[in-house]
């Protein structure tokens, strides 16, 4: 399924209180969340503030990818 496409869409958007979940708990960026559900990151970054969802800056998401980072190379 290519991208950004009308099924997949709605698809999100019936799924929206899980996807909101995994992008405020820092589980994922935005563009790999966009990947992981088949849609474009502008399209998902739309919907999310249409939910009233605050979107990360570059330096809030540099620090929950350090945590990230931090915390996979101690469960190594």
């Amino acid at each position: 399924m290519k991208p950004g496409t009308p099924e997949a869409r709605k698809r999100v958007l019936a799924q929206m209180p899980a996807v909101i979940r995994r992008y405020r708990d820092g589980e994922e960026h935005m563009n790999a969340l966009a990947a992981s559900l088949d849609v474009d990151h502008n399209w998902l970054r739309e919907v999310l503030v249409t939910y009233g969802v605050r979107i990360r800056g570059r330096s809030e998401a540099a620090v929950i990818r350090w945590r990230r980072q931090r915390t996979q190379e101690r469960e190594t």
